[in-house]
């Protein structure tokens, strides 16, 4: 078996444990986390197409300073 030694304020995430492992564990020595919510592709993609318009509002106006 290994150990981490560590102090209070370390955090470790191990994914993919089966919830059996946790068994001889006391119930506060570790929190159980969901999964990840999916990925809004639309959104992302919204955001970066505005985030791209900003940044040609700004390369204007720096152009424009020159």
């Amino acid at each position: 078996m290994r150990q981490i030694n560590a102090g209070d304020d370390v955090v470790v995430e191990i994914r993919d444990l089966p919830r059996g492992a946790l068994e001889t564990e006391e119930a506060d020595s570790y929190e159980i986390v969901p999964d990840q919510q999916p990925v809004d592709l639309e959104a992302l993609r919204a955001e970066r197409a505005r985030l791209l318009a900003r940044i040609a509002d700004i390369d204007a106006l720096l152009e424009a300073q020159r």
